[in-house]
Order: C-alpha cells, then structure tokens, then sequence
C-alpha cells in the first residue's frame, strides 16, 4: 500500500458521492502534502525511478477514482510530482496545514514504505529523520 492511500484510510473519511468543504479541504491538503513528501523521498537519493514514479501515479490514481478529486487538484498534483528538484522547504509548506496526527499517521506510512523496498538507505534514513524532527517541532 502507498503512503498516500495509508494515510487517506486512515483519515477516515468515507466514499461517497457529495464532500463537506471541511472534507474536501482535508483530502486536498492530505493529497499535496504526501505528493510532496513522497516526490522528496524519493528524489533523495539524486533520481526518482521509473518503478517510484508509477507507484506515487497508481496511488494518485486510485485516491482519484475513490474521491473523485477535481481537475484542479489532479493539475497541481501531477505537476508537484514531476517536481524532481523539490526542497525540504517547498515540501513543509504542505505539512503545515496538516495536524500532528495526520503527520503522525504520514510518519508511520513513510516508515513502512521505506522499509519495504530494499532497506533503508542513508538518503532515506535522513529523509524519516527530517519527518521526525519536523513532527517533534510541531507538537
């Protein structure tokens, strides 16, 4: 399971065919806030690979079909993932919309799909490290 579609579940909102606004904004925040992550993370090592790049599309893919994201959104998303060269600093602006437990809950995910390719390299390992301390600064 990708990091966005584990952190999606776990907000807990429902399928269904009409979204508050309160819902619609968290869907969005959470959807940029992990595209940005997951664009940095996997960039750290100097290049996204082709296997990253189809992983973080068929989870934007499927968070699409289940809430049915607007145009709009799928824009900024598909350009904020083509963002090769994107900065710790670009990628906390969209952390700090999100409350500590929804980055508890991006922290946990991160964990878990970086542990579950071929370890955790130091590129990665920092990559966790900044989430942490980042989260750690918030509380």
């Amino acid at each position: 399971m990708g990091l966005l579609k584990s952190v999606i579940d776990k907000m807990d909102i429902k399928e269904k065919d009409e979204y508050s606004l309160e819902e619609k904004r968290a869907i969005t925040d959470v959807c940029l806030a992990t595209v940005a992550l997951s664009t940095y993370a996997a960039a750290c090592d100097g290049t996204i690979t082709l296997d990253e790049y189809m992983e973080a599309d068929l989870n934007v893919a499927t968070i699409n079909k289940q809430f049915h994201l607007s145009d709009e959104l799928m824009k900024t998303v598909s350009e904020l993932s083509m963002k090769h060269s994107i900065t710790w600093e670009e990628v906390t602006e969209y952390l700090d919309v999100l409350s500590v437990e929804t980055l508890e809950n991006m922290q946990a995910g991160l964990e878990n799909v970086v542990n579950a390719s071929d370890g955790i390299n130091e590129s990665e390992d920092e990559v966790v490290q900044r989430i942490n301390d980042y989260i750690q600064s918030r509380k």
